[in-house]
């Protein structure tokens, strides 16, 4: 092919969430000598819309439309797939690739229906991911979901034990699933988490977490662990950042907490809400906290140690385990004790943690960089076109 290839990037927004920052990454660092992207969206909504690189064109299905008066079963979802076909069809689209499996439910069918190759990424770990988030239907967008990953050209996780799961969940063939990681971008987290300094007493420990206020991200439980630091007389202020569903129980369980005797003179809980740059205060905390209760491939956390954070995460599935090395390069935790001493210890033996930075760092370095994942995919992406071109020439 002569020209550049063009890519249709698709996911459902832009709000907050770590598959749509990797999508941002994407597309800010595709090669433009080779490719030209292009970006769908399902609704055109985000905090991150104005990180969208400036040339590149946005498509958004409710952009144009009202909700329809007599919304039947099925009615949305067969006329997102006619759209994002007709949108591969005009827009010339070489090659779609997808993120998350609720744009995966419309990608399938509308590539396939425009004859055009597809890449889907499986962020998280479907087993988990699906049934608590799909709503109604669960069996039959399973089953479609199945039948969309085995028509992609190739199927992409971001971590081995995604990928596992996904094999097993749809029964998918182990040729046609390949792990890419999530990529960091090393120089870009340097100067992003220096635009400024929190303003953070220098008496008290600070722990700091990132990410929704989701039941997925287990902050019931890290709010728990700190609670009981107060017993041990230490000053602790846990600074929580992001927004979401569960703040109206998350400020409850703060309110409850700050009955015990020793919460009040020694610990902190701040829901600081939406945040747009995380980083200073993950590079001025003492230590980083992910305390999720399933993940596909936290980018939190990678950002965490390319802060040179000392960092404490909980042992789930899927993506600490393979980032720490089994525990070699951050504590690898179970809530609740396990969770409590491990925060404990972090107080107490601070010399020990900020030792495991440096090698976590370098680790970091070598298998997470993002010129490495974005030339994995850009290599994928070439490979799917190039065999539609030569099927077609044949």
């Amino acid at each position: 092919m002569s020209r550049r290839i063009r890519v249709l990037c698709a996911i459902g927004s832009l709000d907050i969430g770590g598959a749509e920052r990797q999508m941002i990454q994407i597309l800010r660092h595709l090669d433009r000598q080779r490719f030209e992207p292009l970006l769908y969206l399902t609704h055109n909504r985000g905090e991150l819309r104005a990180q969208i690189p400036e040339d590149v064109p946005v498509h958004s299905f409710w952009e144009h439309r009202q909700f329809p008066r007599l919304n039947y079963p099925g009615r949305l979802y067969r006329a997102q797939i006619t759209d994002l076909a007709q949108v591969i069809a005009q827009q010339q689209i070489d090659v779609v690739y997808d993120r998350t499996f609720t744009m995966t439910l419309f990608a399938g069918p509308a590539s396939d229906r425009a004859q055009k190759p597809r890449v889907s990424c499986i962020a998280s770990d479907p087993k988990v991911d699906l049934p608590q988030s799909a709503g109604r239907f669960l069996r039959i967008k399973r089953r479609k979901l199945a039948q969309a990953y085995r028509s992609a050209f190739q199927v992409v996780t971001v971590s081995d034990g995604v990928r596992q799961s996904a094999l097993d969940y749809y029964q998918l063939a182990p040729s046609q699933v390949t792990t890419i990681l999530n990529g960091v971008d090393l120089q870009q987290v340097e100067q992003r988490s220096t635009e400024f300094t929190p303003d953070f007493p220098a008496d008290r420990f600070h722990i700091v977490a990132c990410g929704r206020l989701h039941p997925s991200k287990g902050y019931p439980h890290l709010m728990d662990a700190v609670a009981t630091l107060g017993q041990h007389k230490q000053l602790v202020t846990l600074h929580i950042l992001g927004e979401g569903s569960e703040r109206a129980r998350l400020e409850k369980q703060i309110e409850q907490l700050s009955q015990q005797p020793t919460f009040a003179d020694f610990v902190e809980i701040k829901l600081h809400g939406y945040v747009e740059n995380p980083l200073p205060y993950i590079r001025a905390a003492n230590l980083f906290c992910l305390s999720s209760v399933y993940e596909g491939l936290p980018n939190a956390l990678l950002e965490a140690i390319a802060c040179g954070t000392p960092v404490v995460a909980t042992d789930c599935d899927f993506g600490p385990r393979e980032i720490l090395s089994g525990g070699r390069y951050g504590h690898l935790v179970t809530p609740p004790d396990t969770l409590q001493a491990a925060l404990l210890n972090a107080i107490q033996h601070p010399e020990r943690d900020r030792e495991r930075t440096v090698p976590a760092r370098k680790s970091l370095a070598e298998n997470y960089s993002l010129k490495r994942c974005i030339s994995q995919l850009e290599d994928l992406l070439q490979a799917a076109v190039h065999q539609t071109d030569t099927v077609h020439s044949q």
